[in-house]
Order: C-alpha cells, then sequence, then structure tokens
C-alpha cells in the first residue's frame, strides 16, 4: 500500500514536534479517518486489508514512543468507522477508541435507516472493542 514515504523511513506524525499548555494539560492523539478506504482497494491488492492494519500500528505505535520518550504524557489513537478491522486482535491492540458514525441511519445513502443486517454487524464488531473497554464514540 502506497503510503508516501520509503520504506523503512521513520514516520513523525503531526502534532509529536511541540507540547503547548494552555493553562492545563493538552491530550495528544490523532483521529484517523477513512481507514475503511482499504476496501476499495482489496480487487487490486489481496493484502489491502493487512497493509491498513500495519500502517495504524506503525502510526500508533511510533506516536506513542516518541510522546512517552518527550514526557508528553499518552497518546491516544482512535480510528473512525472500519469497523470490521475489529475482528483482529492486532489491530485493536493499536486502538484506545473509535469512533463509528451511521449506526443507524444513512451507511449506504442518507436519512435512511440501516438493514438489521448492517447494524447488527457494526454492533458486534464494536462489541469486541467495548469487551476491551475501550470506547466508540458516536
Amino acid at each position: 500500500m502506497p503510503t508516501g514515504r520509503m520504506s523503512g523511513e521513520p514516520i513523525h506524525p503531526p502534532g509529536l514536534k511541540t507540547r503547548t499548555k494552555i493553562g492545563a494539560e493538552i491530550t495528544l492523539g490523532i483521529y484517523l479517518d477513512r481507514v475503511d478506504v482499504y476496501d476499495e482497494h482489496k480487487t487490486v491488492n489481496e493484502a489491502a486489508r493487512q497493509n491498513m492494519i500495519e500502517f495504524v500500528r506503525a502510526i500508533s505505535t511510533t506516536a506513542k514512543m516518541k510522546a512517552s520518550q518527550r514526557g508528553m504524557g499518552p497518546f491516544f489513537v482512535v480510528a473512525q468507522n472500519a469497523e470490521e478491522l475489529l475482528s483482529s486482535a492486532a489491530y485493536r491492540a493499536q486502538l484506545d477508541a473509535l469512533g463509528k458514525e451511521d449506526l443507524l441511519y444513512g451507511a449506504n445513502e442518507h436519512g435512511k435507516p440501516n438493514s438489521q443486517q448492517e447494524i447488527e454487524f457494526s454492533a458486534g464488531s464494536i462489541g469486541n472493542l467495548l469487551k476491551e473497554n475501550k470506547p466508540c464514540l458516536p
């Protein structure tokens, strides 16, 4: 999966360069949107799912390590949607929370109710994360 960097080149997520205090501690983290984009590439790249899991792992481990080394406190990783990846323990281990939009309505068309099957799949997948005491944000 193209990542916009050379293989072996370190990842330096934005926000780790400096730490700012404005009267209180700031929580550092990253909100990963479009994690589910791997699904659009499965037909041309059989490893797309695993590549995305590894990409999230690289971001998570690098950011958390650098935050710790710099005494910045915890660094939180929140993924948006892509609940089908929650079947992977390796993927769940990299997350601190999940953001889920369109659980009941609008997954396929704005304002339209999702099918019972879609809702049950998403809720069941999210349950894997909740069992690990990690929250799902609406």
